[in-house]
Formats: C-alpha cells, sequence, structure tokens
C-alpha cells in the first residue's frame, strides 16, 4: 500500500484534463498506455532495482550502459510487463482504477510525446502524480531512462523519483514521479536577464545559473555526465534547489575511463548548456546569450557558469588531473565560443556583401 509520501501526494490538488479536450495524437497515445497498464494488471508487475545489473561492469567503459545492456537481456522478448522501483513496489499490489492527464505549468505533452497525469486507486484512495515518457522508435530508452534515473536517486537528494517501466505491446514507457511547484528552467523569461547586472530584479535568476554552474561541475567531478543539458531539463523547486533530469542520455564513468574521454564528456555538458543560453526562443534556446557579442557570450559564461563549475569540481574530486581536465575543459569551451561567435559574424558581412 501506499506510503507516507504517496498519501501526501493524494492530497495536493492537480487539474485533470477530460480526454474529449486532448487533441488527436495525444489521446491516441494516452489510450494505447491505457490498454496496456489494463492488460499488464491482469499478471502483476515485478519489482527490480538497479544493483541487480551490476555485474561484470568494466570501469574502463560507461558503467550505465553495460547496466542497460544487462537489462536489455533480461526483459527483451519477454511480452508485457510492468516493472517496479522498490519504493512503488506497492503499485503492483494494489489495482491502479484509471490515469487521468493533469494540467502543467508547460504544455500537456511535450515535443517527445510525454503525458503528464495521475495514477489513481479505486474511490481515490491514493493518487501519484507522474511523467509518462513513451518510448517508440527506441524501445530501449524506457529502461535506459529508468536506470540513470536510479543511479541519480543514489547519490543526490534532488531529483524525481524512477516510478519503474512498462514493457507495451507496441511501446515500451518511463514512468517517472511528478512533484509539485517544480519547474523547467525554459518556462522562464530569460532574455533581458543580463542586460544590466546590477538589476535587483534579476537577481534570482542570475542566482539559479551560478547553481546550474555549481551542480554541474559536482557530478562531471563523479564522471557523471548528462548528455543534453538544455534549460528544459533543469529544475528549479519551490524550496529553491536546483536539480537536473531527463538522463536518458546521460554516461557513468568508473575510476579508469580515459582521461581524454571525461574531458570531452565535460566540454560536451558545457557547451550544450551554453548553446542553450545562446540561442534564440525561436531556436529552442532562451534567449540568453543571444544578443551579445561573443566575447561577451564568454565572459557572461564564465562568471554564472564556469566559475562556479569549476570551484564545485575541484571540491568533488579525487582525480589526481582535476587541474588540467579543467584548463583543458575551459579551453575547449572558450574556443569553441569565440571562434563560433566570430564565423557567424563573418558569414553575416560575407551575406551583407553578396
Amino acid at each position: 500500500m501506499p506510503g507516507v509520501g504517496i498519501r501526501e501526494q493524494a492530497d495536493v490538488s492537480w487539474e485533470t484534463i477530460p480526454s474529449g479536450e486532448l487533441e488527436e495524437v495525444p489521446h491516441g497515445r494516452l489510450q494505447e498506455f491505457r490498454q496496456d497498464l489494463e492488460h499488464i494488471q491482469e499478471s502483476g508487475a515485478l519489482v527490480i532495482r538497479a544493483e541487480a545489473f551490476a555485474e561484470n561492469i568494466q570501469s574502463v567503459k560507461p558503467i550505465n550502459i553495460q547496466m542497460i545492456n544487462n537489462i536489455h537481456r533480461q526483459v527483451a522478448g519477454g511480452g508485457r510487463q510492468l516493472y517496479l522501483s522498490p519504493d512503488f513496489g506497492w503499485l503492483g499490489e494494489d489495482t491502479v482504477s484509471r490515469f487521468s492527464v493533469v494540467r502543467t505549468a508547460g504544455a500537456e505533452t511535450s515535443a517527445h510525446g510525454v503525458f503528464f497525469g495521475l495514477l489513481a486507486g479505486e474511490e481515490g484512495k491514493w493518487a501519484l502524480p507522474v511523467a509518462i515518457k513513451p518510448c517508440r522508435k527506441n524501445p530501449a530508452n524506457a529502461y535506459a531512462d529508468w536506470l540513470n534515473n536510479s543511479l541519480i536517486a543514489q547519490i543526490n537528494q534532488n531529483h524525481f523519483e524512477p516510478v519503474g517501466f512498462m514493457i507495451g505491446e507496441k511501446v515500451n514507457y518511463s514512468i517517472t514521479e511528478l512533484r509539485q511547484g517544480a519547474e523547467t528552467l525554459d518556462n522562464s523569461d530569460w532574455t533581458t536577464a543580463l542586460w544590466d547586472e546590477d538589476n535587483p530584479e534579476y537577481a534570482g535568476q542570475r542566482a539559479l545559473l551560478k547553481k546550474v554552474g555549481a551542480e554541474l561541475g559536482d557530478f562531471n567531478a563523479r564522471r557523471i555526465f548528462h548528455g543534453d543539458l538544455q534549460f528544459k531539463n533543469i529544475v528549479n523547486d519551490v524550496a529553491g534547489n536546483v536539480f537536473f533530469i531527463d538522463w536518458e542520455s546521460s554516461s557513468f564513468h568508473g575510476d579508469q575511463a580515459p582521461e581524454d574521454v571525461l574531458m570531452k564528456k565535460s566540454a560536451h555538458d558545457l557547451l550544450v548548456l551554453f548553446g542553450s543560453m545562446a540561442r534564440s526562443e525561436a531556436d529552442k534556446g532562451v534567449g540568453l546569450l543571444n544578443s551579445f557579442t561573443p566575447w561577451m557570450q564568454w565572459q557572461h559564461f564564465r562568471e554564472y557558469i564556469f566559475n562556479p563549475y569549476m570551484g564545485k569540481f575541484l571540491e568533488a574530486s579525487d582525480d589526481g588531473n582535476a587541474f588540467e581536465r579543467l584548463a583543458a575543459v575551459e579551453e575547449k569551451v572558450r574556443d569553441y565560443i569565440l571562434d563560433s561567435g566570430l564565423k557567424a559574424s563573418l558569414s553575416r558581412v560575407r551575406h551583407e556583401h553578396d
């Protein structure tokens, strides 16, 4: 049966959306999910633990990728089944009477087909807010997402709880608990936050940027790399915590990982983050650095992201090569920002003279 935390979730008010108000494509995804869930409930669910898939792991290769392959060997071809994290094993013992889509601060569905809703028990005795990610093109992403979230849950206190994953008839699903009052950073207007650095109106946003840099430095020092750190995958909750979501593209490395791999992975995380900050909103960024010259882009990025990143990295790292790696990462990121900006400027000049 649900624990205390789940009962508290049941008391939270979530505005549900009638199926008739959903657009045709989301409505179809929803029906598909409900049919798979109904079918699977008849056979029950299985409780699994991430550590059960850590056998025969080589520390020179990404640890989570090897674990995902181990999961695949066990669940592929096993038919429709619901797999649950230990903290949510009660879902397999109880009966889910319905799944209702809920309104969130963003869209009801994402570009990847994610939809948000409530798994609810009979007669409204409990309700669990969840995000459902259908994995149609690459079914293995369902348990990759679950495994990566489970690994994050073991080392970081701020995260969305991994509920489990479901193998459906045609689609697999990753299921993650939702937390009310947690918003992704792309829901805010960032376009003018750095225009006047003395403006107190944006002091909170500038402080958030430094938290993002420090959080990323902590993970990279632990040899954990997000892989897709855009603002849409960074969350700020009501307590002021900043944490990352959507770890589908992440990689977790051991202490035998090659130094050049760790450097490239660190630089990649920073450059993806920079791209999200530098692209315009029309180009799926947040426009924070879009109006600045390449030199000022680097100055702002260094102050608000890289310096906090570096400080936390050095604090958390147990690697003797930490200073050398940071120097190489800084050079790569700085050159990318300055050179790509210069190339873009030259391209515009050539276009104007054509």
